[in-house]
């Protein structure tokens, strides 16, 4: 999953009270409305508070249904049934009034019914997979009718906050989402033109196939396309939209094939969407990360030089396609998957290798300095894998890679260690 005004969920019961106080605070003496509470205060709170839903979203998809799947695994050749499970979530969580624990961090709860969960899901699968039966979308049986997190929130708010969402996340975060975004939208847009018709019988994905030279130079200049602005959503969900015209989408191909060493046979100006549409819309998706709590005071000294994302998960989601060439449906899937896999590593090693150093240099610098490969390995060896092949085609498969940071951090701080 890698598009764009904000959009902000339905007003909570929550949302209603706040401005019912609001008006009937202005209804009291001035003396009264000094008694406010001081916006760090708040601010703690609402970083609290963010931190709390994205923690329920990591729980809820950690949830194992009847059939032994997860959440996160049914909806992971679905990426607009998670964005819909997000914003459910969003509209029907309660949050708990914000607390102080023993360490002085303010914590705030989030939870929902499990019978909530399970209607939610009931009625995303409705609409994206009508074949499945309603029993295997219920919740493992237990003894649980509720989920519920707990998101803290340690010391002074960020000087700089998130929009709403993602008022817990810094702003090293906030870049990686937006990057991941962009990422996702460059994909989308090689897997538009890619069904773009050179003429009735070919498309640029069929040209593709037979030069995958004449790929990589298109591919490469998308990377330099400019994109539009991201926008961050309340439910975690990281948009990103941009709009190309077919001229511009023509020159890039001109220009590709140009730059490659063997002519292209074919006629680029004529490429055109298959439904004659003179313009090009397209969406990236990022999502936030993996709530990760904030480190105590105490284990500040123990992490000196140690930077801020080696507390993350890094992850990326990618659909592959089959090349059409192929007929045997399990052979279509294990190329769809295969193809999948190793767009995902490109793009999880493109994340990889920006992230920055207390030197100031980059992972890709270090890396790039000799004496790598065992690091590289190392970081390799880290990568968690989930493949799911698509239930209404099988020409496609989706693929989720991911990585702890604290694998890469782990992997340059041996080189640096001395061998005995």
């Amino acid at each position: 999953m890698i598009s764009i005004m904000p959009r902000y969920g339905p007003r909570t019961s929550r949302h209603r009270r706040l401005a019912v106080a609001a008006v009937l605070c202005l209804a009291l003496p001035v003396a009264a409305q000094t008694a406010t509470r001081p916006s760090a205060v708040v601010a703690a709170e609402q970083c609290a508070a963010d931190a709390a839903f994205q923690k329920l979203v990591d729980t809820v998809l950690a949830l194992r249904l009847a059939d032994e799947t997860t959440v996160a695994e049914l909806w992971a050749s679905l990426p607009a049934a998670e964005q819909a499970l997000r914003q459910r979530l969003l509209v029907q969580r309660a949050l708990g009034k914000a607390h102080r624990a023993a360490d002085g961090a303010v914590e705030v709860d989030a939870s929902i019914q499990v019978s909530a969960v399970n209607k939610i899901l009931q009625d995303l699968a409705a609409k994206s997979l009508p074949d499945r039966q309603s029993a295997s979308l219920a919740v493992r049986p237990g003894d649980r009718a509720l989920v519920a997190a707990t998101g803290r929130w340690q010391g002074p708010p960020p000087a700089r906050p998130g929009p709403a969402g993602w008022r817990h996340c810094d702003a090293g975060q906030l870049d990686q989402v937006a990057a991941a975004a962009r990422i996702d939208a460059r994909q989308h847009l090689m897997a538009t033109i890619g069904k773009w018709r050179l003429s009735a019988a070919q498309t640029l994905e069929n040209v593709w196939a037979q030069r995958p030279d004449f790929r990589q130079a298109v591919e490469k200049r998308t990377e330099v396309l400019p994109l539009g602005e991201p926008a961050f959503e309340p439910a975690g969900l990281c948009r990103l939209a941009s709009r190309f015209q077919r001229a511009d989408v023509v020159k890039l191909l001109t220009s590709a094939a140009e730059a490659c060493s063997e002519p292209i046979n074919s006629d680029l100006a004529s490429a055109i969407d298959p439904d004659g549409k003179e313009s090009l819309a397209l969406e990236g998706l990022a999502v936030a990360p993996p709530y990760a709590p904030q480190r105590k005071p105490a284990e500040e000294k123990d992490h000196a030089g140690r930077p801020d994302w080696a507390d993350r998960v890094l992850t990326v989601q990618v659909t592959g396609q089959a090349p059409a060439h192929l007929t045997e449906a399990a052979e279509r899937s294990r190329m769809a998957t295969l193809a999948a896999t190793v767009e995902a590593k490109r793009q999880l090693w493109l994340q990889i290798e920006k992230l920055p150093l207390p030197s100031g240099a980059t992972v890709g610098d270090v890396l790039a300095a000799g004496k790598a490969p065992p690091a590289i390995a190392a970081i390799s060896d880290a990568f968690t894998l989930e493949a799911a092949p698509s239930p209404d085609n099988p020409s496609q498969a989706t693929v989720t890679l991911g990585i702890p940071l604290e694998a890469v951090w782990q992997a340059l701080a041996d080189l640096n260690t001395p061998k005995k």
